[in-house]
């Protein structure tokens, strides 16, 4: 008898290697079977050209010399295929703009079209949906509808500017669709097998700790990170319309103004502003004919004393933009420095996360640390930061890594045997946090998180930590907040003439920030936006669409919205896991722990209520500079969890259902960046590369 060969027998490598093997095949077969399930359905289809029919073509003239080449005499134009008279599945619809023009502020390349049928089940018409059609994309020429019996006629409706010239290639009814194999869409079919397969419950991610530090896990999380930030640094050098719809050069400017020897910008205001009453009124402005969108003023600058001045925390410009006018007399592209905070956030939350591990939680597998990462990557809108990069972003996202980074030097400056703080670590974490004022007063606020941090060893009163030790210790810590509150203190006295000022009030922009006080409702409204709003899921791609914001007709004053997807609970369901922390608090987690996690808790609601209350406005972005730290607590919530569940019969489904929370979180922050309400979408500065990714995945 043949002895029969199992996996035991293998080496691990060989192991590796099939289970490779059969991953990739499985994703070939998704590929294939599922994203091509329309081939299959249409292989059998009897397909006719439109040709054969009686077809009628109006709102054109043919191109001289030129087969099935039309110009357009209006914007929209009508092909009939009339007395069709059998059941029509699809239909092909292949038409290439001959002459179109790369525009970064409109869709190029393509056409839309609607498909409208009659049947002789309906005395009306079958109308489809849009659809943008380019010769180049096979995915976008099949279009599907239900219709019933026979097909009396249909009617294709091209929708292009007059003048533009298109070909028809195939316009074919019950079209035999070939199998498109897409090799971007198989390689996401396959890290989501890969991931799924990594996720299993015998997997050696949940076995393994976060302690014992192997080449393995180091490659891995490098891999991560690593793929994650090409994969937006791509997304954003593909969109142009970065590069020519950012007109908001806040920094720039002020690179300028400093190498001239002066805070204000060059730029004088226009007299006719500056005779105005009330300039910040956006009223008066209208009234006396100023116009931000014809840049009759400098729109969200700050006006004082007849100047114009930058309200961004001065810190970003110095460490990026200024250095390189002084020495070139070159502009930074907005994108550089966001991409750069971007991926040392990324790098700064994976260091702070697994100190905290290994400080509180040794026991936590690696697999939550990986899940924590992707989370905290995705969560707190990274992708969209990076491919969205402009002024506005940059003080939040430096803010942000700022903070990640001096909360991991605080934490790993604390050694236990001997009770000692190392001061080199202790002074860069102090650095980090108090350049936070220079980016985001309002989130300097994290300094706080000193308190719990370093309490356990202001208490200590053995020979191992002394009184001198805590004396020079808290004198590092407050040096670099001394140095920097100067700075700024200077910087804001020589502007406005008070140490505390730093000029948002005086902001020519929607609402006169001047009249801004504190208002109940505004705050409330801000809570819920902030965390409770649910978003507007969609069923095709991107998935998600803007939330749908009603109007509030309970609170009063005015509140400027700008895009927001959905609050941060509802599109981070792991957030839930923060209630486990006050039945945990005894046993799982540490008083100075559970301190630092309230701090941060008390922290985030007061910046909803003052950005809120005193600014009007709630916004997508400022969101971010919530989610980081409050993503902290329900990690340290989880990992409390983990440790309390471990062993347990319900274990297996607490770790299930924050793998869920986690892959819903990473769906929300991959589907953000293509919305149609972003800034500089995809669909405008590359209409080709979205159409690609919309049809990859909207495959029926």
């Amino acid at each position: 008898m043949e002895k029969k060969v199992t996996m035991k027998e293998f080496t691990g490598t060989q192991k590796l290697m099939i289970q490779m093997i059969v991953m990739v095949a499985i994703a070939v077969l998704i590929e294939i079977f599922f994203f091509n399930f329309r081939s299959i359905q249409s292989a059998f289809y009897q397909e006719s050209d439109y040709k054969q029919y009686e077809a009628t073509i109006t709102g054109v003239h043919p191109a001289e010399g030129l087969n099935d080449t039309y110009y357009m005499d209006e914007d929209i134009a009508e092909i009939t295929i009339h007395n069709i008279g059998h059941e029509v599945k699809n239909v092909q619809v292949d038409v290439e703009n001959v002459n179109a023009i790369e525009l970064p502020y409109a869709r190029t390349g393509g056409c839309d079209i609607i498909v409208e049928s009659e049947d002789e089940y309906l005395t009306g018409q079958n109308t489809t949906g849009n659809f943008f059609v380019t010769h180049s994309n096979p995915n976008s020429q099949y279009v599907w509808f239900m219709s019933k019996g026979k097909v009396d006629s249909i009617t294709i409706r091209l929708s292009m500017d007059a003048g533009y010239m298109f070909c028809i290639h195939d316009l074919k009814l019950n079209a035999n669709r070939p199998v498109i194999f897409s090799l971007p869409r198989f390689v996401i079919i396959f890290i989501c097998v890969l991931f799924l397969y990594a996720m299993r419950k015998k997997s050696c991610l949940w076995r393994e700790d976060c302690i014992d530090w192997k080449g393995w896990k180091k490659a891995v999380i490098a891999a991560l990170i690593l793929g994650f930030s090409l994969t937006g640094f791509y997304f954003a050098k593909e969109n142009e319309t970065i590069a020519i719809m950012d007109n908001y050069f806040p920094y720039q400017e002020l690179a300028r103004s400093l190498e001239n020897g002066q805070t204000s910008l060059m730029e004088l205001p226009d007299e006719t502003l500056l005779s105005l009453d009330n300039p910040y009124d956006l009223v008066e402005r209208v009234e006396v004919g100023l116009d931000y969108r014809t840049q009759d003023y400098k729109f969200d600058y700050v006006l004082y004393d007849g100047k114009y001045y930058v309200y961004f925390g001065i810190v970003p410009c110095l460490v990026f933009y200024y250095p390189l006018y002084h020495f070139t007399k070159l502009n930074m592209p907005n994108m550089i420095p966001v991409f750069f905070c971007c991926v040392m956030f990324c790098i700064g939350t994976f260091m702070l996360l697994r100190e905290l591990i290994r400080r509180y939680y040794p026991k936590t597998p690696f697999a939550m640390l990986l899940l924590m990462q992707l989370a905290m990557m995705f969560g707190c809108q990274i992708p969209f930061f990076m491919t969205q990069g402009e002024n506005y972003i940059l003080p939040i996202i430096m803010s942000m890594m700022l903070t990640m980074w001096g909360l991991f030097f605080w934490i790993s400056s604390l050694k236990t045997e001997p009770k000692k703080i190392v001061w080199s670590r202790l002074l860069m974490g102090s650095v980090c946090m108090a350049l936070v004022a220079g980016c985001r007063p309002t989130t300097v606020i994290y300094s706080f998180l000193a308190i719990p941090i370093f309490l356990p060893y202001c208490k200590v009163s053995d020979t191992g930590y002394t009184k001198k030790n805590r004396f020079w210790s808290i004198l590092i810590l407050l040096i670099p907040y001394a140095v920097v509150a100067a700075g700024l203190m200077y910087y804001n006295a020589i502007r406005f003439g008070s140490p505390f000022e730093f000029g948002t009030k005086y902001t020519l922009t929607l609402l006169n920030l001047n009249a801004m006080e504190f208002a109940l409702d505004r705050s409330l409204a801000g809570l819920y936006e902030s965390f409770l709003r649910l978003p507007s899921p969609s069923y095709c791609f991107p998935y998600i669409r803007e939330a749908n914001i009603a109007p509030d007709n309970f609170r009063h004053g005015m509140m400027f919205r700008e895009m927001l997807i959905g609050g941060l609970i509802p599109c981070n369901l792991f957030l839930l896991g923060i209630i486990g922390l006050y039945p945990l608090r005894k046993k799982n987690i540490k008083k100075e722990l559970f301190l630092f996690c309230n701090m941060i808790l008390v922290s985030v609601i007061l910046l909803v209520i003052f950005s809120t209350s005193y600014t009007g406005c709630v916004i997508y972005r400022y969101l971010a500079e919530l989610s980081s730290p409050l993503f902290l607590v329900a990690f340290i919530a989880i990992m409390a969890m983990q440790e309390r569940f471990a062993g347990k019969e319900y274990y297996n489904l607490f770790c299930k259902i924050f793998v869920v929370s986690v892959v819903m979180t990473i769906m929300f922050g991959c589907c953000a960046p293509f919305i149609p309400e972003v800034k500089f979408p995809l669909e405008l500065g590359n209409t080709e590369l979205y159409y690609k990714i919309f049809y990859g995945f909207n495959f029926w």
